[in-house]
């Protein structure tokens, strides 16, 4: 089901966590307390993605943020890998600690761990969002944080003026399958009806 800017009465915001959609509804008098505001896109109008990074996981998160912007604002944004020099479209620049140092804004803390990111906003001299990662793992964190933070309003998607440097609190995580019941009894016959979901231990 799609649905237009222009006929959604309150800010709505479309977070896309794993490939899951959720819809997370915000109270139109918080939203319209906050007047410092980034316009990242319009209908019919994506940001432009510059994917500086390169690396399969990113190539990934930029096909996951597109689709993002594509249902928020019916329009597939342009993905570049080089910085243009010219156009005034907002963007959205993915890559390392090199690329926050290059517009001057705080980059990944240096923690070691390869998740920590840094995501700030620029509007001048146009509209650009800095998600610079230690690896691309910090990239995938800082656009998860992008998503969040994102907001529908009359004048299109926005985001709060931001300027965030974060590392995960813990620095190893992983997933194990937990069987409620046994999967293979004596070794005689397997259990079809098993529960095998997943049981994350840390995220």
């Amino acid at each position: 089901m799609k649905w237009k800017l222009q006929s959604v009465p309150r800010a709505v915001v479309q977070v896309f966590w794993i490939g899951t959609l959720t819809l997370i509804e915000a109270d139109p008098a918080t939203a319209a307390a906050v007047d410092h505001s980034v316009v990242l896109g319009r209908l019919n109008a994506s940001p432009t993605i510059v994917d500086t990074v390169g690396s399969p996981l990113t190539e990934v998160l930029v096909g996951r943020l597109s689709e993002y912007f594509e249902r928020c604002l019916e329009a597939r944004p342009r993905v570049l890998s080089k910085i243009p020099v010219s156009g005034s479209e907002p963007l959205i620049v993915l890559g390392t600690a090199q690329m926050a140092h290059l517009y001057n804004v705080p980059p990944p803390p240096a923690s070691g761990d390869e998740e920590a990111f840094s995501l700030a906003t620029l509007r001048s001299p146009r509209t650009v969002v800095v998600a610079s990662g230690a690896t691309d793992k910090g990239v995938k964190r800082a656009i998860w944080r992008l998503i969040l933070l994102t907001q529908q309003e009359s004048e299109g998607l926005t985001i709060p003026e931001t300027q965030v440097t974060e590392t995960p609190w813990k620095s190893t995580r992983g997933y194990m399958l937990v069987n409620w019941s046994p999967d293979d009894v004596r070794t005689k016959f397997t259990n079809r009806m098993v529960n095998k979901c997943v049981d994350v231990v840390y995220r």
